[in-house]
């Protein structure tokens, strides 16, 4: 920093030419000035300013130094004002990875409140199955990830915390009302599944919940969007299994009902997932704090209601 004072010193001596208007500026002395200039001089082996009289002007070392110390300086308060904004956490950028159900079910709504109330705040956010957030939590292409258990998750690399539970439920369309809220694990076997694919979170945790059981989900049809499962369950091709959250709406709409199983809980925890020892900005941190009480006070709309 000792360097830096003298450079900013010379600056206001070469901008003000005056000796006296730079101490009066950077409420020094003008001995500390005049020894702050002699001491760069000496470093550099040269003169850096002509004194004629009172008056002062650079010599051309000194027109050379002038042109680098001003760029420095630039850069230094570029750096200081960067800084600044990246400890506000009203003002940064939050970056995010979330999965293909949280960023098209869960975050939307969340983010919306959240800009409204803190619209300075920035976002990028990167919507990707589980396996891929992770990598790129590794690359550091988000600070953060959002997603439902099921892919496996390194305790080495990876901390994780839950955000909330969401349970899983059994879909059909509304024209083919069972009567019952509860069926059992053979008549779900027997109809034609429409099912998410293989590679997502969510199905290899209702893949794993079942073969704990000694069985096996057989898809009538694996498709890569919930939304097209959905249609196609509304349109009577067959019945799947998925969040709650992704088709409370459609339920309220009475385009879908939702059944429990019988003999399997279904619950499965959303969680926070960061690299181990990353430090995240501000304003992450700030809206992590956001997104969990929010999540707290919305609690009810994860899980069917009796």
């Amino acid at each position: 920093m000792i360097i830096v004072e003298k450079l900013k010193t010379f600056y206001f001596v070469a901008k003000l030419k005056s000796f006296t208007k730079a101490a009066e500026v950077l409420a020094l002395s003008q001995p500390a000035v005049s020894f702050q200039i002699k001491s760069l001089e000496e470093e550099y082996g040269t003169v850096l300013f002509e004194r004629i009289g009172r008056e002062v002007s650079l010599t051309e070392a000194g027109e050379i130094l002038f042109q680098h110390v001003e760029k420095i300086l630039n850069e230094l308060e570029a750096i200081d004002l960067a800084l600044k904004r990246y400890a506000d956490p009203l003002k940064g950028t939050v970056r995010l990875g979330a999965s293909i159900l949280c960023s098209t079910y869960l975050i939307p709504p969340i983010l919306g409140k959240f800009r409204s109330l803190y619209p300075s705040v920035s976002f990028k956010i990167r919507a990707r199955y589980a396996q891929e957030i992770l990598k790129l939590l590794l690359e550091k292409e988000v600070d953060f990830g959002i997603m439902g258990e099921g892919s496996p998750i390194d305790e080495n690399i990876f901390d994780t915390s839950v955000l909330f539970q969401d349970e899983l439920v059994f879909v059909t369309s509304s024209t083919q009302p069972k009567g019952r809220k509860i069926l059992g694990l053979g008549e779900i076997l027997s109809e034609k599944l429409i099912m998410p694919e293989s590679h997502s979170a969510l199905r290899k945790f209702i893949d794993r919940q079942f073969q704990e059981r000694g069985l096996a989900v057989e898809p009538y049809i694996e498709v890569g969007n919930i939304e097209v499962v959905k249609k196609l369950v509304e349109q009577g091709f067959g019945s799947s299994i998925l969040s709650y959250i992704s088709v409370k709406e459609e339920v309220r709409e009475g385009k879908l009902k939702v059944y429990r199983i019988e003999d399997l809980e279904l619950k499965r925890n959303v969680i926070l997932v960061k690299r181990r020892g990353k430090v995240i900005s501000p304003s992450s941190e700030f809206f992590i704090e956001f997104l969990s009480k929010e999540l707290k006070e919305r609690k009810n709309e994860f899980q069917i209601t009796e």
